[in-house]
Order: structure tokens, then C-alpha cells, then sequence
């Protein structure tokens, strides 16, 4: 179980570069979503997940307000502020997630 996530991560990982590459920023905002999930949720390495937050705050910056990826970048940091105990910041982003 711990390879299959060590290779989820992994994968996840590549499609982030992948399509910060091609930029293609509501992919990357999905792919950045579901990395930060992966890490910080269920492996538990909240600290590392959050890592990804002032990148993901540049990839919500270039989309358009409203977005699909904005909500799931919000929603997945919101995530793992909860696993680190900081429940208000993340009942904030959470509350601009179901903004949008």
C-alpha cells in the first residue's frame, strides 16, 4: 500500500511538472490539487504538502475568478490546514472554495 502511494505521488508529481510545462495552468491546478491531497491528507506529511501553497496560490492568481482549479486548490489546502490543527485558516479557504 505504501509503494502504490509512494507511486501516486510520484506520478503526481511528473503530471504537475508536466503541465506547468505545457501551461496549461486548469490542469495544473487539478494535478497541484490532487498532489497536495495525496501528501499532506494520506500520507499524513502535511508540512511537505504545504510547500505547494505559494505555488498554488501563483496558479490560482493566473486563473480566471471562479474556476474549477481555484476551488480545488482551495479545498485541498484547506485539507491539510485541518491535518495541522489550523482550523480557521483553513474554514477561510474552505468558505472561498464553496464561493466559488
Amino acid at each position: 500500500h505504501g509503494t502504490d502511494l509512494e507511486a501516486a505521488e510520484q506520478t503526481l508529481l511528473d503530471a504537475v511538472w508536466l503541465s506547468d510545462q505545457v501551461r496549461d495552468d486548469e490542469l495544473l491546478a487539478d494535478h497541484m490539487a490532487a498532489l497536495i491531497a495525496l501528501v499532506g491528507d494520506r500520507r499524513g506529511r502535511h508540512d511537505d504538502a504545504l510547500r505547494w501553497q505559494r505555488h498554488a496560490d501563483t496558479v490560482r492568481a493566473r486563473l480566471p475568478a471562479g474556476s474549477r482549479g481555484q476551488a480545488r486548490l482551495l479545498h485541498a489546502l484547506a485539507g491539510v490546514l485541518h491535518g495541522k490543527a489550523r482550523h480557521d485558516e483553513a474554514l477561510a479557504l474552505d468558505g472561498q472554495a464553496l464561493g466559488i
